[in-house]
C-alpha cells in the first residue's frame, strides 16, 4: 500500500469514527474545534488578569447521538442541579464537580421547577402536574403527590406550606404534605402569577400578577396585610432585603414597598423593559433594563448611583464587592459593585449558557461542548 493510499484510509477511518460518535463526548453542532476535552475553558492568562480561577469542569454527556441541551442550572445547598430540555435532572457535587446522579422526573424541562429543600436528605420539585420528593443521595422519587395547579412561577416551601402562583386564577398556600389541599388562597379572576414570589424574614410572602396587583400575606395562614395596584403587568421575579420588597413592573417603574405596611418610599422610572429581578446588595439594588443595561440604585432613596452599564443581560454571581455579569455576546465581565466600573472583561468563546446566581459567589457556565464549568474568585482575592 502506498503512503498516499495509507493516509487516505486513515483519514477515512477517522471520519467514520467521528460520524459514529466514537471516542468520547462530541461537541454540539457549531462548537469551536480548537478546544479539546479537559482543557481549561478560561485560559490561565485570563484567570490571572481577572483574578479568577476555574475550579472544575465536567462533561454532561451530550452528543450528536444523544442530543440534549441545558435548560437551567440551579445551585442548591451542596449540589448544583442541571435541568435539560428532555426532562433530565443531574445532581453535581458543588465542591468536587463530580456527578452524584441523574434522573428523569419530567417529560420536558418546561414543566420542571427548581429543586427546593424539603426535609433532611430530601428535595421537592414540581413536574408533570405532581409534587415529587426526591432523595438527595441518589435521585430516587420517594413520593409523588397530585398538584392540580399549573405553576406560573417559582414556588416556595415554608412552614408546612407550598406557596404557589398558578398560571391562571390565583395564588395558593398549599399543604406541603398534601399539595392538592388548599390551606389558603388569593383568587384573582383572569390573572396569571408568572412572577416568582418572595418570602421575608417576618414570615410574609409578597406576590404579583399580570393584572398589576401586588399582595403581601402571612405565608402560613394567608391573612392579608396589604395590597397595591400598579396598573401594569408584573412578570419579573420579586426580591427583598427584608425591609423593602422590590417590584419591577411593565410600566418601566421599579417600586419599593415596605414589607411591614406596604408603604412606597420611592418609585424609579427607567427606560426599557424591566424583565429581570432587582437584586439588593448592601446599600444598592441592581436592576437590568433590557434596552439600556445595568443600574445601581440607592436602596434608601431610589436614586441612580451608577449606570447604565450597557449590554448586560444577566447577573452571574456576586463575590467580595465584585459583580460577575454576562453581556449580549456571552462574555463574562467583572464590575465593582460600589461604582459599576468594569475591572475585567473575559471572553469565553465556548460559553453557551450562564446560570443566574446572584445569590451565590460562583459562576456556573455550560459550554458548546456540553461541559459544566465552575469559576470563582481566586482564594487570595
Amino acid at each position: 500500500m502506498t503512503k498516499t493510499r495509507a493516509t487516505g484510509v486513515a483519514v477515512a477511518v477517522l471520519i467514520l469514527l467521528a460520524l459514529l460518535g466514537i471516542g468520547g463526548v462530541r461537541p454540539a453542532p457549531g462548537a469551536v474545534n480548537q478546544w479539546h476535552l479537559g482543557a481549561p475553558v478560561v485560559s490561565e492568562a485570563q484567570c490571572l488578569q481577572a483574578g479568577i480561577q476555574e475550579r472544575w469542569q465536567i462533561p454532561l454527556g451530550f452528543s450528536r447521538r444523544h442530543p440534549d441541551a441545558v435548560a437551567a442550572v440551579w445551585p442548591e445547598g451542596k449540589a448544583v442541579y442541571v435541568a435539560t430540555q428532555r426532562g433530565f435532572l443531574i445532581s453535581i457535587n458543588a465542591r468536587a464537580g463530580t456527578i452524584n446522579w441523574d434522573a428523569k422526573p419530567a417529560q420536558l424541562s418546561q414543566v420542571m421547577s427548581r429543586p427546593m429543600h424539603y426535609a433532611k436528605g430530601q428535595i421537592m420539585i414540581l413536574a408533570n402536574g405532581y409534587a415529587k420528593i426526591l432523595n438527595v443521595a441518589d435521585g430516587r422519587v420517594l413520593k409523588a403527590m397530585n398538584l392540580r395547579k399549573a405553576p406560573g412561577g417559582r414556588p416556595i416551601l415554608f412552614n408546612g406550606r407550598l406557596l404557589l402562583g398558578a398560571s391562571y386564577g390565583g395564588f395558593y398556600g398549599l399543604s406541603s404534605s398534601f399539595p392538592d389541599t388548599i390551606r389558603w388562597a388569593q383568587y384573582s379572576r383572569n390573572d396569571s402569577f408568572v412572577s416568582d414570589p418572595v418570602l421575608a424574614k417576618n414570615g410574609s410572602v409578597t406576590f404579583a400578577g399580570t393584572r398589576g396587583d401586588v399582595w403581601n400575606k402571612d405565608a402560613t395562614d394567608g391573612t392579608g396585610t396589604w395590597k397595591r395596584i400598579l396598573g401594569a403587568s408584573v412578570t419579573a421575579p420579586l426580591s427583598t432585603n427584608n425591609k423593602l420588597v422590590f417590584v419591577p413592573c411593565h410600566n418601566d417603574n421599579l417600586y419599593a414597598f415596605n414589607v411591614a405596611n406596604g408603604r412606597c418610599p420611592w418609585i424609579l422610572h427607567l427606560p426599557g423593559q424591566l424583565n429581570s429581578q432587582a437584586v439588593p446588595v448592601g446599600k444598592l439594588v441592581l436592576i437590568i433594563s433590557s434596552s439600556t443595561g445595568l443600574y445601581g440604585i440607592s436602596v434608601a432613596t431610589g436614586l441612580k448611583v451608577w449606570g447604565p452599564v450597557a449590554h448586560v443581560q444577566k447577573l452571574a454571581a456576586i463575590a467580595g464587592g465584585r459583580l460577575f455579569v454576562v453581556d449580549h455576546h456571552n462574555n463574562l465581565r467583572i464590575l465593582r459593585i460600589a461604582t459599576g466600573r468594569e475591572l475585567a472583561h473575559v471572553r469565553i468563546p465556548h460559553a453557551a449558557f450562564y446560570a443566574d446566581n446572584a445569590a451565590g459567589s460562583v459562576v456556573y457556565l455550560v459550554t458548546t461542548h456540553g461541559q459544566l464549568v465552575s469559576v470563582a474568585m481566586r482564594q487570595s482575592e
